[in-house]
């Protein structure tokens, strides 16, 4: 007569070693999903944070530089010089006759020299905004002293640069041209706009890429209305 095997002995059976299994599988699948979706977002939460500073820095400049147009620029009658959706040119001293700043002494020194003429634009090729710094010497310009990429990975099918007359209306020519003179001479603030995409990166779920869209409005102090 067999006995009955001690409680102490008794082992797992198959279908309860694969229900075990199978828990324990999920679980681990459950645990990977979720560190690998923290990673995901560490990583483009950063890369947001970049495109961001970069965003930032670059308006800031602009609108610094564009603050100043119209000042101390001497003989010169024109401030604004190109208002376009993806190019923006003005003049302005923007180093106040320092010999410091992209223009040396020579410019700085001579009899009604010392202006700046300073162009951004968008070049559509690289997706960057690109500026361009020109002196004057008092009867001519030098081309190109100065130049650096200001902003990257900017969406091309948005106009960088918008213009408003002194009641807040939109000046025409901005959509695939530029302002003519007369527009430009009516132009009293500019809105600077930066849409970035980085379509090598991707964001949180459901989003094909990390944008930003920053934008900000410039008052020309110096600009006679």
């Amino acid at each position: 007569m067999r006995l009955p095997r001690p409680a102490s002995e008794s082992g797992f059976s198959l279908v309860e070693l694969m229900i075990a299994t199978l828990i324990i599988s999920v679980a681990v699948a459950g645990m990977y999903s979720m560190f690998d979706s923290t990673q995901t977002f560490y990583e483009n939460y950063s890369d947001s944070s970049d495109m961001r500073q970069q965003a930032r820095v670059g308006i800031d400049l602009i609108s610094t530089e564009l603050r100043s147009a119209g000042f101390d620029i001497g003989d010169l009658d024109e401030a604004l010089t190109v208002a376009g959706d993806t190019s923006l040119q003005f003049v302005a001293d923007l180093d106040d006759g320092d010999d410091g700043g992209a223009c040396d002494a020579s410019y700085e020194d001579a009899t009604d020299g010392g202006a700046e003429r300073v162009t951004y634009t968008l070049d559509t090729n690289s997706a960057t905004i690109l500026r361009t710094i020109d002196c004057y010497n008092g009867s001519a310009w030098t081309n190109g002293v100065q130049s650096s990429t200001i902003a990257q990975t900017l969406d091309t099918a948005v106009p960088v640069f918008k213009f408003y007359d002194a009641d807040g209306n939109q000046l025409p020519g901005v959509s695939g041209g530029t302002l003519s003179e007369s527009n430009r001479a009516d132009v009293a603030s500019v809105e600077i706009v930066f849409d970035l995409v980085d379509t090598s990166e991707t964001q949180l779920v459901g989003e094909a890429n990390t944008s930003l869209h920053l934008s900000t409005r410039v008052r020309l102090h110096n600009v006679v209305q």
